[in-house]
């Protein structure tokens, strides 16, 4: 499970360091980089649920990392910035706190939270690695954050819920775990569900179910047109396992609960359909990880036989019989609500250890699909699952600094002349062509032309004066054949020539 082997890796980390006792702060420098890049299995390498896609435009997404803050991309993961502004260090000043979820506001996607996990323990001193954890906030579209921790009792802060129809109404679910530190070595800090009603400013317990408080949070999900009702699961901790009481439910916005597992089972993993909250698809802590369905909020149960290890269960936002869930390698899809399922797509790249985190289908285009495994690796596909596209590039970014991500989003003029492949390819019936003009003084007349395998130009993209920058350019292949095309790319005397495949 995956809360039991982070805790692991908090051993690694150094509680004290001298300058950071001296000065009395968590503050990072943006240049820092995190921890070692990590070896297969090592959860220095982890990406956790914190993927998030705006909820108004599917090229927009950010993903959290376990050491290296938040990256953002706006067009589709061809570039990335890292944001880390504001974010706190860790005790030793080598690396950010984990980046465990990220909600974005659905009324202004500008503002977006992120919870942070760091070790157990309370918000200060600032000495402790929990210091540097609990919810962060932006107002900018992460290019700056503030660190918000008011009332938090411990900063284990795994997941964080915004309520649609009150945006400053936002719940926090922090794990109850064992530290791993001196001072506090051994001591319990209490977990369970916080609110705030003033847009993470501040923060107060909700009652939870005698024991809950005592389990790390796996998911929380918040449904209905009045966002009252809570589904909330919670995974055993390894130095208590007798209070795994796995899924519960609140219907009036988390102030009184009730428990809803399947009978006789425990509830690791869960999705509740969007269109209709009593539309539950649950996986059980048994090693099949069976899957129950509930089409009445979870009083009755249904057991599911399809086979196979369940991560994480995405519902379709518009149809609730497609359902995407995780393998260990394999990214999963059903089309008639798990009476079967096909893997779309697997990743043999992946080695013993690492695994597919998390999936996250977009709001305002289904079609896109984007998932994470451990490794920085993320997957996309944008035919509504049918092909994926791995992006790897995000993990070298890291640790050696490609002209493809920029730093916390500043902006900077390209060195060269560039052509960059298209992106999707192959494709069908649209792609992006980007490109780059370098600053030489001067303007540059460019143009961009796509022809066919006999050299016929087809299409004419770009053909004016440019001003140096970076350039993304869509060209709709609608009405042309399926077939090999070539896009070339002319400035002065820079010419280039890439190929792309239209598929039908």
């Amino acid at each position: 499970m995956k809360h039991s082997v982070i805790i692991l890796a908090f051993i690694v980390v150094a509680c004290f360091d001298g300058q950071l006792a001296a000065s009395q702060t968590n503050d990072c420098p943006v240049e820092i980089n995190g921890s070692r890049r990590g070896e297969p299995g090592n959860v220095q390498d982890n990406m956790f649920h914190s993927l998030a896609i705006d909820p108004t435009n599917e090229n927009v997404v950010y993903a959290g990392t376990e050491a290296n803050g938040i990256f953002k991309t706006t067009d589709g993961g061809v570039h990335w910035m890292r944001l880390r502004r504001g974010l706190k260090c860790t005790a030793q000043h080598n690396s950010y706190s984990q980046i465990f979820d990220i909600a974005i506001d659905p009324a202004n996607t500008q503002t977006l939270y992120a919870s942070a996990v760091n070790g157990p323990g309370p918000p200060a001193p600032v000495t402790y690695p929990s210091a540097s954890a609990g919810v962060y906030k932006s107002t900018n579209g992460g290019l700056t954050w503030t660190q918000y921790t008011s009332g938090f009792t411990n900063t284990y802060t795994c997941y964080v819920l915004i309520d649609s129809t009150n945006p400053n109404r936002l719940y926090a679910g922090i794990g109850g775990v064992r530290s791993t530190f001196p001072p506090t070595l051994g001591q319990f800090f209490d977990g369970g569900l916080w609110l705030s009603t003033n847009g993470g400013t501040s923060w107060a317990p909700l009652s939870l179910p005698t024991g809950v408080n005592t389990n790390v949070p796996i998911n929380l999900v918040i449904r209905g047109a009045n966002q009252q009702t809570i589904y909330a699961s919670w995974q055993l901790h390894r130095n208590d396992s007798t209070t795994a009481y796995g899924l519960t439910k609140s219907t009036d916005a988390g102030q009184t609960w009730g428990f809803i597992n399947p009978p006789g089972r425990l509830v690791y993993s869960f999705d509740v359909a969007k269109q209709d909250p009593n539309l539950i698809y649950a996986n059980d802590t048994t090693a099949q990880r069976r899957v129950h369905r509930s089409t009445d909020g979870g009083a009755t149960w249904t057991a599911i036989p399809t086979a196979g290890f369940f991560g994480e269960i995405r519902i379709h936002p518009t149809n609730s019989q497609i359902i995407f869930y995780t393998g260990l390698t394999s990214i999963m899809r059903s089309t008639n609500g798990l009476a079967s399922a096909t893997a779309v797509y697997t990743d043999t790249g992946l080695t013993t250890g690492q695994q597919i985190m998390d999936i996250k289908i977009s709001q305002s285009n289904p079609n896109v699909v984007w998932a994470c495994a451990k490794g920085y690796y993320l997957y996309r596909s944008t035919n509504g699952g049918d092909t994926f596209t791995k992006i790897t590039t995000m993990r070298d970014s890291v640790y050696s600094n490609p002209v493809s991500v920029q730093e916390d989003g500043s902006a900077r003029s390209p060195l060269s002349f560039a052509l960059l492949q298209n992106w999707p390819n192959p494709f069908n019936p649209t792609t992006r062509i980007r490109f780059s003009v370098p600053d030489a003084g001067t303007r540059h007349a460019v143009s961009l032309r796509v022809f066919d395998v006999l050299g016929r130009e087809v299409a004419t993209l770009v053909n004016e004066v440019k001003l140096p920058g970076e350039y993304s350019v869509q060209w709709n292949a609608e009405g042309f054949a399926s077939g090999i095309y070539f896009y070339k790319l002319q400035a002065g005397a820079f010419i280039a020539t890439k190929k792309m495949l239209l598929v039908r």
